[in-house]
């Protein structure tokens, strides 16, 4: 048996090599890491990119194919050829999707449709995308690129509410407010009113027209209008209806006051609307959803109701106050400084060149006072002294004349002419104040509520029959929407 020896030397050489081969297998599966580190990781952010984006897009382009449906018709394939639904939903979607793309790219959104959904009481615009993003280091295991993918599918919905609207409606604006802060007091006018700093519901009104609802369309009476304020109407609604009528009669009935007392501390739906506009028994309103709240008390016809009928004082009532309006002034001097002017004797009217006052500011809240020194323009005995005159100077300045409060005794011509401009500035900070008031500080009719986070309270319908505000099905859609 032959025994070979192996030298230290020859053991190294075959160490090294084994190390060499480790080394280069630890690089590949580095590199493999590094791909999933920083290719993946990029794919994953810019995936997320595009989910948000489809649901920005989702929701924008149900919105707008919502809007062109016709009133009152359901929705189906034939509408909505008609009205070029795919078209506005693509285009409104490919517009969202480029706002937010952080470069500022356009990019087309590259699966779009439109579909009638609930039995056609819903529009349904689905969105989806997907994006190439290049890959720096999974090319070692042959992958070039990695394609993120999001949909997001979104409905424009008009649900007929079950009843119990009240008549009053609420302007959206406000309403959106209120809900954005559901712990403050809000207040909305009550009726057609105008003053002379602010005009009707969401500062439009409608001659002729008091400004309750008129559910039905028909002969309001003042019966109804009691009824529908302390009961609700028992009718469906159908919202949104750019269409709502309007109630042109007025009423101060004893059952209307009651009525009004018994919503304090009540939560209510109320119609939420963009404006009225028409006259008379055609007023309309431009109806766009309906907001849940919580009544703190009405100011009607010179009475305040903020107690339930049994005494109960309200939890979130206001009491109603005028802004303080306080002004103040600043003067700014400006100059003296000197021109050229001409003046003829026994004139008032001295001749200046143009822009003299060209630095002096204007505008409603800002007068002017001139000191003008006319050299030589008046006598002294026989010796000719300076014209002093101290004038207003008009809105719109003057140009090239000025006529001045004194006449001058002499002719002169090209003389030195001394200007000092007294600018005033006058300043009105309204303060402090809450409710509606007209411009003569007398308290008008008005609502003041708040809004109610519907996912924590209920709603007691007509009938007295109860069901959780989270129930659509119930109240229908009772939070404000379009």
């Amino acid at each position: 048996m032959r025994v070979r020896r192996v030298s230290p030397q020859q053991r190294l050489r075959d160490d090294s090599g084994a190390v060499a081969i480790l080394v280069a297998i630890l690089m590949t599966v580095l590199m493999v890491m590094g791909a999933f580190a920083l290719d993946i990781g990029n794919a994953y952010a810019q995936g997320r990119q595009i989910s948000v984006a489809m649901d920005a897009a989702a929701l924008s382009a149900a919105a707008k194919v919502g809007q062109a449906m016709p009133i009152n018709t359901a929705c189906t394939s034939t509408v909505l050829a008609n009205i070029g639904a795919q078209s506005i939903a693509q285009a409104e979607a490919d517009a969202i999707n480029t706002k937010n793309r952080k470069n500022g790219l356009a990019e087309p959104v590259q699966s779009v449709s439109v579909t009638c959904q609930d039995g056609g009481k819903a529009v349904q615009v689905t969105v989806g995308n997907s994006r190439g993003v290049p890959t720096a280091l999974a090319g070692v295991i042959g992958v070039d690129s990695i394609r993120p993918a999001a949909d997001a599918s979104a409905r424009y919905v008009k649900r007929t509410v079950g009843g119990g609207l009240r008549p009053w409606a609420v302007c959206s604006t406000t309403l959106t407010q209120a809900q954005q802060n559901p712990g403050s007091t809000y207040w909305t006018a009550l009726g057609n009113w105008n003053t002379k700093d602010s005009v009707g519901i969401c500062g439009t009104s409608a001659p002729g027209n008091w400004g309750s609802v008129d559910f039905d369309g028909g002969s309001n009476s003042a019966g109804d209008l009691a009824d529908w304020t302390l009961n609700g109407y028992p009718g469906p609604v159908t919202i949104p209806d750019p269409y709502l009528p309007a109630d042109p009669g007025t009423t101060n009935s004893s059952a209307l006051r009651a009525a009004f007392q018994s919503l304090v501390n009540q939560v209510v739906l109320f119609p939420a609307v963009d404006g009225i506009s028409g006259s008379g028994q055609n007023a309309v309103f431009d109806a766009v959803g309906v907001g849940t709240v919580k009544v703190c008390g009405v100011v009607y016809q010179g009475n305040i109701y903020n107690t339930t009928p049994s005494g109960g004082a309200s939890d979130c009532w206001r009491t109603p106050s005028p802004p303080t309006a306080t002004t103040t002034t600043q003067d700014t001097t400006i100059g003296p400084f000197k021109v050229k002017g001409s003046m003829t004797k026994n004139s008032n009217v001295l001749t200046i060149p143009a822009n003299t006052f060209a630095s002096i500011p204007t505008g409603p809240d800002i007068s002017n006072q001139a000191t003008i020194r006319v050299t030589g323009a008046a006598k002294q005995g026989n010796t000719a002294v300076p014209l002093v005159s101290t004038v207003t100077l008009p809105d719109p300045l003057p140009t090239t004349s000025i006529t001045l409060t004194d006449k001058a005794d002499n002719t002169v011509t090209n003389v030195d002419v001394t200007i000092t401009v007294t600018s005033t500035k006058a300043t009105t900070t309204t303060t402090g104040g809450f409710g509606l008031y007209d411009d003569k500080g007398n308290l008008q009719d008005q609502i003041q509520f708040r809004w109610v986070n519907y996912t924590t309270s209920s709603y007691t319908g007509p009938g007295g029959s109860g069901c959780a505000l989270t129930d659509p099905t119930c109240v229908g859609q009772t939070v404000l929407w379009r």
